[in-house]
């Protein structure tokens, strides 16, 4: 995923990639323009079947855990999927059921970041929330990518 500074796609600002292609675990690693490394996040697997859990890390590496994004509540999610394929009825889910992602510091429950699902009747809308007036620029963004990848990778699932 290329990701530019602008609508014309002139200058790129950083790109994710993944370090496997069919994988519940895949490393999705976030690097800048210079190839600096901006961090990364990962799916935690068969353990969050239920409810999604990723864990986002400073560096490339998956060393050192920076935040964890967990989901709020996993039955919005079920509801969701299951109105959305009822015919004409799963058109108004999206307006009925808001799946919730919270970002909580490594070993804390205090929430910073938030993102949830808006209402569309057509394609999907998200909103993140910064919950935390303390987060640095660099988690913020490292973060936002997250959050992005979390978007691609759950709306396979509803």
């Amino acid at each position: 995923i290329l990701i530019y500074t602008d609508l014309k796609c002139d200058t790129l600002f950083a790109d994710i990639k993944t370090n496997q292609i069919l994988d519940w675990s895949a490393l999705y690693s976030f690097t800048g323009a210079d190839e600096s490394s901006l961090g990364c996040v990962g799916r935690e697997g068969m353990a969050s079947l239920w409810k999604a859990r990723y864990t986002v890390f400073e560096t490339n590496e998956a060393k050192d855990i920076d935040f964890v994004i967990e989901e709020e509540n996993p039955a919005t999610k079920v509801i969701d999927s299951i109105f959305a394929e009822i015919p004409l009825i799963g058109l108004l889910s999206s307006y009925l059921f808001h799946p919730r992602y919270a970002a909580k510091p490594h070993g804390s429950e205090e929430k910073v970041m938030r993102l949830i699902k808006q209402g569309s009747l057509i394609d999907g809308r998200f909103l993140i929330e910064r919950l935390s007036p303390n987060i640095s620029q660099e988690k913020e963004l490292r973060l936002i990518f997250s959050f992005l990848m979390l978007t691609i990778l759950e709306r396979r699932r509803g």
